[in-house]
């Protein structure tokens, strides 16, 4: 819960959100079909295999690994 996670539009231009992991690790963030940058919120040196895009399809659901340490 320390590395909240945030969800951008494509060109980074407007935050979508933040999305808070449970403690296992686990979340969930509701958005339109389309393409997303996920970036965490505040950078740190941990290793994370973020920032990575995401496509999103119509009724459709998207499983990214952050890897955050």
């Amino acid at each position: 819960m320390a590395w909240p996670i945030a969800i951008w539009t494509i060109d980074k231009k407007t935050k979508l959100g933040l999305i808070q992991p449970n403690l296992d690790g686990t979340y969930t963030f509701e958005i339109p079909e389309g393409n997303y940058l996920v970036n965490l919120d505040k950078q740190h040196f941990f290793g994370s295999s973020l920032p990575t895009t995401v496509k999103i399809m119509p009724n459709d659901t998207a499983d990214i690994d952050t890897d955050i340490r």
